[in-house]
């Protein structure tokens, strides 16, 4: 209970910093309720054997009940985001496709990178405890409360039907271990080959090939399921030997958004760092694209409510206001001024 008190109240704590950590923390929650009540079931008690059939009953459904809450409430099942082009409105696919060098190399590592991704993320619910919540679940929870109940008012209970039900538990125990075993096993083979792709494509200093792979791939699922390290590679290495178009930029710079900055401090320093990549002329173009998302993920949102770092904060707002002085001067007056109009029924009526 104090475990849980602490899950809820304590919004801004470490057991919050990304969605696979709560679930984790939730997983061991659950698991631990389930381990304390086997140990009270089973030690320093003495039952007659149709009691202690009744208690082993209770801990089977006990132990369904966890696993479909796992499956249904506590583990991260990662939904594909879309691609930068796909969720923009005119001006940012006009942008994404134009001015793009499409060659065989490039179309074949798009379709690459998306398929490991798509793999990754196939494999990234919860496949043992889901077999048994979704299929086996709901039928078995029923059939255990039949027998609890027949068992129980009949008294028809023996020494090996309830060793059969102790075997029960520990075969759910059991596959529910192995099925999840062999998926992480998987899940880390995807990765390894997902970074080494990701490695290749910067290190291989094929800038053009590198913006024309992330304009083509949902590049907020590989901030989902990717490794830090991996994701590196794009924010911290890409960015530093200077492959990154404006539009790649403002690519991960909507990622970062669509997986979420609040609780990702280093995230939150990678779009510090790609922000000030960007001067001039170069930073309103910048500043557009991440604004022209057509929906909530806009500049706005990014620094005043996705950045919670008051330095981060304030050092971006100082850049912006540096660099359109910067323009202005350059220029003799204003450039890229926009018009904001709130076009709703009201109008079209």
């Amino acid at each position: 209970a104090v475990l849980l008190v602490v899950y809820f109240a304590w919004e801004s704590g470490p057991i919050h910093i990304s969605r696979r950590v709560e679930s984790g923390y939730l997983t061991m929650v659950l698991f631990l309720v389930y381990v304390v009540s086997f140990v009270w079931a089973h030690f320093g008690r003495s039952f007659t054997i149709t009691r202690q059939a009744g208690v082993q009953f209770r801990q089977l459904q006990r132990l369904l009940v966890i696993m479909m809450i796992l499956q249904h409430s506590v583990m991260p099942r990662v939904h594909p985001h879309p691609k930068f082009a796909e969720e923009a409105g005119v001006d940012r696919r006009s942008a994404t496709l134009s001015g793009l060098s499409c060659t065989a190399k490039a179309r074949k590592l798009a379709v690459e990178l998306d398929a490991l991704l798509s793999e990754t993320l196939a494999r990234s619910g919860l496949r043992g405890a889901g077999m048994l919540s979704t299929m086996l679940g709901p039928p078995l929870l029923f059939a255990t409360m039949m027998a609890q109940e027949l068992v129980v008012s009949t008294r028809a209970m023996s020494d090996i039907s309830l060793n059969g039900l102790i075997v029960l538990e520990f075969f759910f125990l059991a596959l529910w271990f192995v099925s999840e075993s062999r998926r992480f096993l998987q899940l880390g083979g995807l990765n390894k080959e997902l970074h080494l792709l990701v490695c290749w494509l910067v290190r291989s200093r094929d800038k053009d090939t590198l913006n024309y792979v992330l304009a083509h791939v949902s590049v907020g699922t590989f901030m989902e399921v990717a490794r830090r390290d991996t994701i590196k590679q794009l924010t911290d290495l890409a960015l530093e030997m200077g492959m990154l178009s404006l539009l790649s930029k403002s690519i991960l710079v909507h990622a970062m958004q669509q997986r979420g900055l609040r609780r990702h401090k280093d995230s939150q320093k990678a779009v510090w760092r790609i922000i000030f990549s960007s001067k001039g002329r170069e930073l309103t173009t910048l500043k557009n694209l991440i604004d022209s998302s057509g929906g909530y993920q806009n500049l706005y949102k990014l620094v005043h409510a996705d950045t919670t770092g008051g330095r981060l904060r304030e050092s971006i707002l100082a850049h912006f206001a540096a660099q359109a002085k910067t323009v202005r001067n350059e220029l003799g007056g204003a450039y890229g001024v926009e018009i904001l109009s709130d076009v709703d029924d009201t109008l079209y009526s």
